[in-house]
């Protein structure tokens, strides 16, 4: 079996707006992962990224991850992107991972990085009431992730 390399990277926002520590820190990883992979890189606008060669910005901003993807497939197809790795949030990785699995991709590595405290993810200033308090983020994806697929891809879409 040959092993496949990742095509694209997407980078999932956790709550906006971009100011946040956590959209801060995907913003950085991110770049500095797609450098690593030698891939493009297709990020949420909630991130703070500036479009470039190797840059895609999908709109609009704090998109639910199942949009994101939704919107992502336009541009896969158009450039025959099957593999993709993806970098997010550790509260909603496993859900995006799945989604895109789901949707026909196959995700080669999904990075959600560890070196940050759960703490670290949830800021007060952040305009989704699930990503400002742990608590509450939990439970909610706990919910989330138990919804079968027909349901969820229905409710899921803003």
């Amino acid at each position: 079996m040959v092993m496949q390399h990742c095509q694209a990277v997407l980078v999932f926002a956790f709550g906006g707006p971009s100011e946040t520590a956590p959209n801060r820190y995907l913003a950085k990883e991110a770049k500095g992962w797609a450098r690593f992979r030698c891939a493009p890189l297709v990020a949420q606008s909630g991130l703070g990224l500036t479009p470039g060669p190797n840059v895609c910005i999908i709109e609009p901003p704090n998109l639910a991850p199942l949009d994101f993807i939704l919107r992502f497939i336009e541009i896969a197809a158009r450039f025959n992107w099957h593999y993709v790795d993806v970098l997010a949030a550790p509260l909603i990785v496993a859900r995006c991972v799945r989604d895109l699995e789901h949707l026909g991709f196959h995700v080669i590595h999904a990075h959600d990085p560890e070196n940050k405290r759960n703490s670290f993810w949830f800021d007060r200033t952040s305009d989704r009431l699930w990503t400002q308090q742990p608590l509450i983020g939990w439970t909610r994806e706990r919910i989330v992730r138990r919804i079968p697929w027909p349901i969820y891809s229905h409710v899921s879409k803003e």
